[in-house]
């Protein structure tokens, strides 16, 4: 009982990153299509989160580790995560190395494929897959050396950290990025199909 409640500050803000997220795309572009819609939700919500959330823990980190502070909104989320990961609740040059690009850099890249996406640049594909394939890789990088270690910062013990933090939200960043280079794989072979075929009609046209 006491784990379904300490996460319910972690469920809450998340909840309150998603509602920004989708109120600020249906006002930015109503017009969107479903897909696309939920892309630019996607986007948004990432872009949020990590230039939020994510941002918060290479503050608290950078000055030793949420284990060390008392109080603090970012501090006792950290906190919490800490419970399933405990690499994130101390300092782990490793995590806080992959955290650093999130922020900086995914984190702003998420919000330049959100206005790709939303006003429909002809980039966008270009930058989805930049980044798409930069979450795998971050989210590959940040389990793969715990588990060929035997995992012992995880706590799989527990139905809560296992199942809400450890599976479903970083299975968030494995799924969906999987799902958009999978579109933008079609987006690019359909254009390039239509650039060949242009491109062989001029040169009949030209014979």
């Amino acid at each position: 009982m006491d784990e379904i409640l300490n996460s319910g500050p972690y469920l809450v803000a998340t909840l309150a990153m998603l509602t920004v997220a989708y109120v600020g795309v249906n006002t930015a572009n109503p017009k969107l299509n479903t897909v696309l819609k939920a892309i630019s939700v996607w986007y948004a919500f990432d872009s949020i989160m990590h230039l939020t959330f994510e941002l918060g823990y290479t503050v608290v980190t950078l000055q030793g580790g949420a284990s060390k502070f008392e109080g603090g909104f970012f501090v006792e989320l950290w906190k919490e995560y800490g419970k399933a990961d405990a690499r994130w609740a101390v300092y782990d040059p490793t995590i806080l190395s992959l955290e650093l690009l999130t922020a900086y850099v995914a984190g702003p890249l998420a919000a330049v494929c959100l206005y790709g996406t939303l006003f429909d640049k002809p980039w966008r594909h270009f930058a989805q897959i930049v980044l798409n394939v930069a979450e795998l890789y971050g989210g590959w990088m940040t389990f793969a050396p715990e588990w060929v270690n035997g995992s012992p910062a995880l706590n799989t013990s527990n139905p809560i950290y296992l199942w809400l933090y450890l599976v479903f939200f970083n299975g968030l960043w494995v799924v969906i990025p999987f799902f958009l280079l999978y579109e933008s794989f079609y987006a690019v072979v359909d254009a390039q199909k239509a650039l060949q075929k242009a491109r062989a009609t001029s040169e009949k046209k030209s014979k």
